[in-house]
């Protein structure tokens, strides 16, 4: 009975620690995603002419405004301690 109680707590952990770690994967790919799609957009407007910019001023206030905001995210997230880190690990005496 002890064997089984013991087991089930590692394995409980474990799928716990294997959850975080994908959710964790998943939110880091999904920034990762956000800052390539920012360098595409700066790549293409770097690519058009004066003029044709200046007739979409309106369209790339917004697209600024949209891109501070998602520099900032990258930024705060980039600073929170589970970025690019595992979690801890935990050790269970027996």
């Amino acid at each position: 009975m002890l064997l089984r109680c013991a087991f089930w707590l590692v394995e409980t952990c474990i799928s716990h620690h294997c959850q975080v770690i994908i959710a964790q994967a998943n939110l880091d790919h999904s920034v990762s995603s956000l800052l390539s799609k920012i360098q595409n957009v700066y790549e293409l407007l770097l690519k058009e002419d004066a003029e044709a910019l200046d007739m979409m001023k309106d369209t790339l206030t917004c697209i600024a405004q949209v891109i501070s905001s998602c520099a900032q995210f990258i930024t705060n997230y980039s600073k929170t301690e589970n970025f690019c880190k595992p979690p801890n690990t935990v050790i269970i005496p027996f």
